[in-house]
């Protein structure tokens, strides 16, 4: 068996946090402590540790439904929408206070970099008729974290799908626009200041009708918010840093084995990314500006919580180990696996706290892999196979 390696030059660089991790569903569980995942346990921090450094991405579809309270007072609620807007779900969650300081405490502590979604679905009657993202609760939860200037943030999680969260049957309607998405961000923007980290708009698949249609609207309206502000002389900042979208290579409910190595499986994130690349590159040359690098900003083996006594195993590491690498090769900077815990794609065992074996992958791949990408010859090709 011969690999024929180019190491004259590296054909990309990801960042250190290239392998980074998730947290969903039960995060704010159990009250102040959190005890589902235990941040303030050392066992959790040791773990967490021998993966720094790396993003934790605090996200997934338990974060359009919920809200946080950093003041030390009741929160108004808000009012509904007047109709014909679709009415967005009620908030089901709250994160306080103390909850959040935890989380950057934990952070600081394991050399953990905090990525936070935001709720873009607390939403009040805009100007135009169209609802627009309230931001007051956003705003208090910024202020209270000027002292950790590495937090980043996201606004919405897979709004192709909002659908779901609004439920409304026919899924060619995006209830929340791509256009309106942009507009929510340029106020997302406006609170933070030029300085601040914004990744988005992790949309949950590239299929052409949903993820894809929805990336290619978003981004080409982020150029039109570009060459507006610009031509009005204004400095600006890029709206977003980090172009982020949501890869899985099937439903847990009914992969298999097989899939776990099949190469017509595996290759079809190859083409995936190939394609959400050409049409972000597309979008920001109408601008005349740089693409942002484009993270997975949640991604495992197969969706659904993943696939139960598969994605725990050692033959999902082909999915895990085969991402890594063709992610890099493809000029992906960032990897957000999930989850930390939660679902049979997990890496630690959200009841015995147990490493399972792609924590185990994992921790190699950060010990052993570095930053600078070489070109494998026939790395990419279809139907790869050793």
């Amino acid at each position: 068996m011969t690999f024929t390696l180019n190491t004259a030059t590296p054909v990309a660089r990801v960042d250190e946090r290239f392998l980074s991790f998730t947290l969903d569903g039960h995060t704010f569980d159990g009250g102040d402590t959190m005890p589902f995942w235990a941040p303030d346990s050392r066992l959790t921090r040791v773990l967490a540790g021998a993966l720094a450094p790396a993003y934790l991405r605090f996200g997934g579809n338990s974060h359009s439904t919920l809200l946080y309270n950093v003041t030390d007072g009741p929160m108004t609620p808000l009012p509904p929408l007047t109709p014909p807007e679709y009415q967005p779900p009620a908030p089901k969650t709250l994160m306080s206070k103390a909850q959040w300081m935890r989380i950057l405490a934990f952070g600081d502590s394991a050399n953990i970099s905090i990525l936070f979604a935001l709720n873009d679905l607390l939403r009040r009657d805009g100007p135009s008729g169209a609802s627009v993202w309230d931001s007051t609760a956003a705003s208090e939860l910024i202020n209270a974290t000027r002292s950790h200037p590495s937090v980043s943030w996201e606004l919405a999680n897979e709004p192709d799908l909002f659908h779901y969260a609004f439920n409304i049957s026919d899924h060619s309607i995006f209830p929340v626009s791509p256009e309106q998405l942009v507009e929510d961000h340029e106020r997302l923007r406006e609170l933070l200041g030029p300085r601040g980290f914004v990744a988005g708009p992790d949309v949950a698949n590239s299929g052409y009708s949903g993820g894809r249609r929805y990336w290619r609207e978003f981004w080409g309206n982020v150029s039109r918010s570009s060459r507006r502000l610009h031509s009005s002389g204004r400095e600006t900042s890029p709206l977003l840093n980090a172009a982020t979208w949501h890869h899985y290579y099937g439903n847990g409910k009914t992969a298999t084995t097989a899939d776990t190595h099949s190469a017509r499986v595996l290759d079809s994130f190859i083409t995936s990314q190939q394609a959400m690349a050409t049409a972000l590159r597309d979008a920001s040359a109408e601008a005349h500006d740089a693409a942002p690098p484009i993270w997975l900003g949640e991604t495992s083996s197969f969706y659904g919580g993943g696939a139960v006594n598969i994605s725990d195993r050692f033959g999902a590491g082909f999915t895990w180990l085969d991402k890594l690498g063709a992610a890099a090769r493809l000029n992906v900077s960032v990897v957000c696996r999930q989850a930390w815990m939660g679902g049979s794609y997990s890496l630690i065992h959200y009841t015995s706290f147990v490493p399972l074996p792609d924590y185990w992958a994992s921790v190699l791949h950060k010990r052993l892999v570095g930053v600078d990408v070489i070109d494998v010859e026939g790395s990419l090709d279809p139907g790869r196979e050793v």
